[in-house]
Parts: C-alpha cells; structure tokens; sequence
C-alpha cells in the first residue's frame, strides 16, 4: 500500500496538483473523509482543477452526504463536461435519491429504459373514473351513479429513449412510448386500454432543462375505442441553490372522440402549472398549481364540456430505511363549467380531493414491491357526478 501511495504521489506531482491535494488524496485513502473535505475546501487556487472537485464529491459520497457530491460532481462536469466518472457517480446519485424523476431527462444519462409493472388491486367504486392521473385530464370527473366494487388486475410498461446528440452542447432528442392496462373482475364495461407515443427535443445546461415533446394518446374505454388525444407538453427546470428545483409545464391538447355520436365532445386544452420541489438529501417535498381551461370546438354544444380547473397539488417522499421508502400526494381540484345545471340558471361546480399514500421497498437494484392507497371524492351541485372511491393496489415493478 505504501508504494501505491508513493507511486500516487509521484505521478500527480508530474501532472502538477497540489501538497493540498495529495494531502487529501492521502485522508480519503485512510477514510478520513471529513479531513479530506476541509483540506479541498481551503485549496481555493484550485477550484479550477476538475479532479479537486472529483475528490471532493467520492469523499462527501463516502460520507452520504449525497447533495454534496452532487453538487461536487456537478461541478467536474462544468469544467470538464466528458468526465465519465463524475457522470456515473452522477447518475446513481439520481437513481438513490429518485431525482431521476424530478430531473428527468436531465438525468437520464443512459441512451435505453425500460419499466414494467404489473400489480392486483381493489376499487369500491370502479364506475367511477379509474384513476385521476391517467384519465380525468382527458375525461373530467365522472361517475355513474350505481357504483360497483371489483378486484383487478393492472398492467404499465414504458420504453425511453434518449439520445444527447453528441457534440450539440447540451441539446438532447428523446422518444417515448407508454401502454396501460386495467382489467376489472366483477365489470368488463369499465376495462381501461391506454398507449401513447412521445418525441421531444430538449436542452441541458447546468443552469435550466428545457424538454419540448409533442405527443399521441390512445384510449380504449367504457367498452369502445373512444378518444385520441394530441398534445405539446414543454416543459422546464431550473435549479435554485442545492435545495430549490422550480418546474414550469405548458400544456396544449386536442382531444378527439372516435365514435361519430361522441364528436360534440370534442374539445380542447390549455394548462400551465408551476411548482417548486425542495430537496432533503434523499427526500424532497413538492408544491405545484396549475390552471386549465377546456374550450368546447364542436359545432353542436355539448354540456360540461366547456370548463376552467384550479389545482393544488402538494407531495413528498421519505426515506424510511436504505430499502424502504415511502410518499404521500393531496390534490384538490376546483373545476367551474359553463353550462347550468338542470333547469337552474346555477352553472356547474365541482370540488374534487384526491389523496394516496405509498409504501415501496427497494427488492433489487433494478425491482421493488410497491403498496398504493388512494382515496378520491367528488362533490358537485350536479349529482350524477358525485362520488367517492376508495383503491388498494399491491405490485412489483422492474427498470431496465
């Protein structure tokens, strides 16, 4: 080990580093990390020397202090962007700390991923809109009346693609297709099919993300191919400090029914939503708001079609042990429709929450159990689209 150490010493006097950082090369190989820290913190001369920052960040790694070896291995990429080290020490930092999908395509260093999860649940209202997130930015809330428990079975796949254009300076293109699948025991009417695809182009600096994708949604639901839906999605990060990561979304979608009967239904979509998350080490809390406003487009007026939505959405996620996370998201939904209700002069208004909690335990590096509660209400001056609905789900998913 001595002679390693001489041979070390030698060669990086060669290469011209400093007493400074041969001292704190020496430090971290004796595990002192903490020591070797201080040392490369005073070595202000330096800072322009990509390899300081390197040490700097396999120390505070060391130490589990992972968003100071981010931002150490951040700091190697600002001046020497083709350091492969820093770049995979960057990329599992994202992967442990779940950043990927806060900063994502930011952090997706790799070119292929691919994500597939199957899971068996429980719906006490399965007449209702099966999940919020997939559905009631297409469809709005709605539910029939008669409500129906069932068991079933759930299937999600993903493939991505991204390419960083190689010597483009940051600008990255990225392909994506999604399918779903919902199958219900006790009511095949409401079996939900979905599957979209995805292209985008973005740009990469270490000051912002900016990924702009256009996009194809397909929707097989209530028994018959209903709805395709177009949509130009940008959408943007800028860091703030170590702490702050401040998130812009842009929405613009034309939804198109199939059947010739549903057409009046046609309408389309302009949203912007802001957010911030603030990062705890491993954990973060996020806070986002977003309006929307439905334009109804068909020549016949159809009702509750036309709408504007207010959205408050508020989540974090916790580390529990290395093996075991857990999450919990609220979301309250204020939507005013411009039709009245019945006969009334009374125009439509709905308050709709949504809370669910997950508990997932980290099986395999690239596999993990998941458990999700989520529970949604509905309230509404116009009843047939009140309801409430509780969702057990138990699976296992698996990236590649």
């Amino acid at each position: 080990m001595f002679v390693l150490k001489s041979l070390f010493i030698i060669l990086i006097l060669t290469v011209g580093l400093s007493a400074d950082y041969i001292q704190a090369y020496q430090l971290h190989l004796n595990g002192e990390y903490e020591k070797a820290i201080k040392v490369l913190k005073k070595s202000k001369k330096e800072y322009s020397n990509p390899n300081l920052h390197l040490l700097w960040g396999h120390s505070a790694k060391e130490l589990g202090n992972l968003n100071e070896a981010m931002s150490a291995y951040e700091r190697v990429l600002m001046l020497d962007a083709s350091n492969v080290q820093a770049k995979n020490a960057l990329e599992e930092i994202y992967k442990e700390t779940d950043r990927q999908a806060l900063l994502d395509p930011t952090s997706s260093l790799t070119s292929l991923k691919a994500y597939l999860s199957f899971a068996l649940g429980y719906d006490s209202n399965v007449n209702a809109i099966p999940d919020s997130d997939i559905l009631q930015d297409y469809l709005g809330d709605a539910a029939d009346v008669n409500s129906t428990a069932s068991a079933f079975a759930q299937l999600a796949t993903s493939l991505t693609n991204t390419d960083e254009l190689g010597e483009k300076g940051g600008w990255y293109a990225k392909y994506v297709f999604k399918g779903f699948l919902q199958h219900n025991q006790a009511s095949t009417f409401y079996n939900l099919k979905t599957f979209s695809l995805e292209a985008g182009i973005g740009h990469n600096t270490q000051r912002y993300n900016l990924y702009i994708p256009l996009s194809y949604h397909r929707i097989h639901y209530l028994g018959e191919d209903l709805l395709a839906q177009y949509r130009f999605n940008p959408r943007l990060f800028v860091p703030i400090g170590k702490y702050n990561m401040f998130n812009l979304n842009v929405l613009y979608s034309k939804n198109k029914y199939i059947a010739s009967e549903n057409k009046i239904k046609n309408d389309t979509t302009i949203a912007v939503e802001v957010g911030n998350y603030f990062l705890f080490d491993k954990d973060f809390v996020s806070v986002h708001l977003r309006y929307e406003h439905h334009t109804d487009i068909a020549s016949v007026d159809s009702k509750f079609i036309a709408a504007k939505f207010w959205t408050l959405k508020v989540g974090g996620k916790y580390t529990l042990t290395p093996t075991l996370t857990t999450s919990l998201n609220y979301r309250f939904r204020y939507g005013q429709y411009d039709d009245a209700v019945g006969t009334t002069t009374t125009t439509r208004d709905d308050n709709f929450h949504q809370l669910d909690t997950k508990l997932l335990y980290k099986w395999s590096k690239k596999s993990n159990l998941f458990l999700l509660y989520t529970y949604n209400n509905n309230k509404s001056n116009y009843p047939l689209v009140d309801y409430s609905k509780n969702t057990l789900l138990f699976g296992i998913d698996y990236t590649y």
